[in-house]
């Protein structure tokens, strides 16, 4: 049901303005004037903008590719949603809950869209299901948990300041629950 909604006409979504001004401050013959030009006159951090420098340099600025990667996150996020909700509480919860990440109209627009949505979600959802590993099992693979909470903590800072913010909390609000 995921891949259905996300992907249906997948043609025929247009760009958003947001994606058009996004796409906009692509347009840079190299990566220094991509973040002066690009990056440093807008208020958001630079990962997407990087990101979508790189991917439209590659593979073009057709809707469904630029949009496709965004879509991927949107997908990835419906299958972390159930395992968290199954490490966190059990299978019936993980299963409504992905159920409804797979299937509310906000999640599916908010993943056909290639800006920071859907990219903040997932990894979002990736630095909680390290923490939940930290948290819950540190004797088990701390330093690799550990590590990758870390990776992740940071990819969520260049993502959205949203991004970090949720990430300095999930973070702090770790330490009250590590033995």
């Amino acid at each position: 049901i995921a891949i259905v909604l996300r992907v249906w006409d997948l043609t025929a979504i247009p760009f958003t303005y947001d994606e058009f001004s996004a796409l906009y401050r692509t347009r840079f013959d190299t990566f220094s004037e991509l973040i002066q030009k690009g990056v440093i006159v807008d208020t958001l951090p630079a990962g997407i903008q990087v990101f979508l420098y790189f991917w439209t340099r590659l593979f073009g600025m057709v809707e469904w590719i630029v949009k496709m990667p965004f879509i991927i996150a949107g997908l990835l996020s419906v299958y972390l949603v159930y395992r968290i909700g199954k490490d966190w509480f059990n299978e019936t919860v993980a299963l409504i809950s992905a159920a409804f990440v797979a299937s509310l109209q906000y999640m599916v627009i908010y993943s056909q869209i290639a800006r920071p949505y859907s990219s903040g979600l997932l990894l979002s959802l990736l630095l909680v299901f390290f923490w939940t590993r930290l948290v819950k099992n540190p004797e088990k693979k701390f330093v690799f948990n550990g590590l990758l909470f870390s990776l992740t903590a940071a990819a969520c800072a260049y993502n959205h300041h949203f991004s970090l913010l949720f990430a300095v909390i999930a973070g702090a609000s770790g330490l009250f629950f590590l033995p």
